[in-house]
């Protein structure tokens, strides 16, 4: 069984999207990267709709 957490994009790096889940500052990780289409499709809006880095 998998479990959905609601996650913020903070910024994408060429074609990665680094993210942290949405969850309170104590439980947070290091933000992770994966492929920011895929982050797109999943969301359901276009890449370039994803924070970019400046």
């Amino acid at each position: 069984m998998s479990e959905r957490v609601a996650a913020q994009v903070l910024l994408t790096f060429g074609d990665q999207a680094e993210i942290v889940a949405d969850v309170p500052p104590e439980e947070r990780a290091e933000p992770a990267r994966y492929p920011a289409a895929e982050i797109a499709t999943a969301v359901g809006v276009p890449v370039s709709d994803l924070p970019a880095s400046g």
